[in-house]
């Protein structure tokens, strides 16, 4: 096989972007040289980029709101049921928790765990994702952070950094 038949071959594999033209009266699909099918690629993921962008900036001040709400009641609620009482106010503490139930979502997945055993209408990996924000949120109550307006702001930054921003994963 010819270089130019692998190319061909490599570049429908990977779903490359076809024109149509028409041959003898009927329409034919043509693959694009791989510079035409990488810029529309790179245009594709520039105007879900933009879209994405010009969402995020509509919701930003109702999810800012939301995320204030939330972590107020979410550090009220724990607060409540004794997790900041003595000498548990403890920020490496807190963390540490957040990154348990990341464990614990991860174990779910490896699992296929279908239902979680406290809230059955989810899977396992919901119930444990869910977790971790909670206990992102109390941790945001408690220290007083501003994680709607972060999450906004860095998501929009994130908009701009290149494709992977420029890591292998």
């Amino acid at each position: 096989m010819n270089s130019r038949n692998r190319k061909s071959k490599a570049t429908t594999a990977i779903g490359a972007a076809i024109s149509d033209q028409t041959i003898g009266g009927r329409a034919t699909a043509v693959l694009a040289d791989e510079a035409e099918w990488r810029q529309r690629i790179e245009d594709e993921r520039n105007a879900t980029l933009a879209q994405v962008g010009a969402t995020i900036t509509v919701l930003a001040p109702a999810l800012t709101v939301l995320f204030d709400q939330l972590q107020t009641q979410i550090f009220t609620a724990m607060g409540a049921n004794g997790f900041w009482d003595g000498g548990q106010d403890n920020f490496g503490q807190k963390t540490a928790l957040v990154h348990s139930e990341l464990s614990e979502m991860l174990e779910a997945n490896r699992k296929s765990v279908k239902e979680d055993d406290k809230v059955p209408t989810f899977t396992g990996e919901e119930a444990e994702a869910a977790d971790t924000l909670i206990r992102l949120l109390d941790m945001a109550g408690r220290y007083n952070w501003r994680l709607g307006e972060a999450i906004v702001a860095k998501m929009q930054f994130n908009l701009s950094r290149p494709h992977k921003h420029d890591k292998r994963y």
